[in-house]
């Protein structure tokens, strides 16, 4: 196998894992998700921006610090997970100043246009009171409230707008707003700790802020619960999958899908010192140098005229040579002697009589 082969493979798998990863990963982990770097129906990113308008001082935390929120600021937890999250959530709540806001609604995004809502559905009512029980274990929950007939005062001059409004039913909760179904907006103080609870997050919601004085009532909110025009409201997106923590390649080369790739890179690798491999075991013996100089070049001409198959073809050239020489010094074509003689004896004798020498052998003299 080339080198070429398998870088080849190499790089053909990593990009098949990289197309087959769903886009929205590399994203953030919920794209269409309640917070406020979805824009789509259900995110919050509107109301961030509608903040920002009113000079507001807002922020969004992913490092689930509620420890470490100032008394003067305004932490909001909006429509946390729930499961493993919810331990996060309640260690949030050691904050002195907390807005939590219940889920309501969860989404897919649509498959054609990553960032927009492709379909939602509510959060099972028992997801939903997990987090109430936060606040207060129990308290309970009821869907399908009419709020077109309640006045939004204190927070808007007019009436909201929410459909299929979620409200909270609790002996604990000090209602904030409320009517004759529920608590729409409440709160409960543990010692100088106070949360405030938001029912229904349709409220906040990118969808719905345009509807009613929902607006109004959102921004009043969450202007109320600020603690001087020096406090800043932070949006905690750690409870929606976000982190602070640093990128560790080494970590992520062995977490899938990139596990994949490191699979491959250790394949390949494998595969390449077997193929620049040439055996096994001890290195073969090499054949001994040739040695320098005319002793040498002599042996070695004579081993190859010892050869059998040679030995014809060196006669040969022996003819040919003999020939061309005594043609040279007899200044006579070849040509015209060479038909007769067939072997190196006879051209050897001829030679000599031609050129009128002895023809007894050097070696006999």
């Amino acid at each position: 196998m080339t080198k070429r082969l398998l870088l080849a493979i190499l790089v053909v798998g990593a990009v098949v894992t990289v197309v087959m990863l769903p886009r929205t990963e590399y994203a953030h982990p919920d794209p269409v998700g309640p917070t406020v770097y979805s824009k789509s129906a259900i995110g919050h990113a509107a109301l961030f921006e509608l903040l920002q308008r009113f000079d507001i001082p807002v922020s969004a935390s992913e490092g689930g610090s509620g420890a470490y929120v100032s008394p003067n600021n305004l932490l909001v937890i909006a429509e946390p997970r729930t499961g493993q999250t919810l331990d996060d959530v309640r260690a949030m709540l050691v904050a002195e100043n907390v807005l939590l806001v219940l889920p309501k609604r969860i989404g897919d995004a649509d498959p054609n246009r990553p960032n927009w809502l492709g379909r939602d559905r509510l959060v099972a009512p028992e997801a939903a009171e997990e987090v109430l029980h936060l606040v207060d274990e129990q308290a309970t929950l009821t869907r399908g409230g009419r709020l077109d007939s309640w006045p939004a005062q204190p927070f808007a001059p007019g009436r909201l707008s929410i459909s299929g409004a979620q409200l909270i039913h609790s002996t604990e909760i000090r209602p904030l707003l409320r009517g004759p179904e529920g608590i729409l907006i409440g709160d409960r103080y543990f010692g100088r700790r106070r949360v405030v609870v938001l029912a229904d997050p349709d409220l906040l919601a990118n969808f719905a802020l345009a509807r009613g004085d929902n607006s109004t009532a959102a921004v009043n909110l969450i202007e109320s619960l600020r603690k001087g025009p020096a406090g800043t409201v932070i949006f905690d997106e750690f409870a929606h999958g976000f982190s602070e923590r640093p990128l560790h390649i080494l970590g992520v080369l062995f977490q899938f899908p990139f596990s994949l790739v490191t699979l491959q890179i250790g394949v390949a690798a494998i595969l390449l010192a077997w193929a620049a491999t040439a055996r096994f075991g001890a290195p073969a013996p090499l054949p001994e140098p040739l040695e320098a100089g005319n002793r040498s070049l002599i042996e070695a001409g004579a081993r190859l005229l010892d050869r059998p198959e040679r030995i014809a073809e060196i006669s040969q050239r022996y003819v040919e040579a003999q020939i061309r020489d005594a043609g040279q010094t007899s200044r006579t074509p070849p040509a015209h002697t060479l038909d007769p003689l067939r072997n190196a004896q006879q051209i050897f004798l001829w030679r000599k009589e031609l050129l009128g020498e002895s023809r007894e052998h050097p070696r006999h003299r």
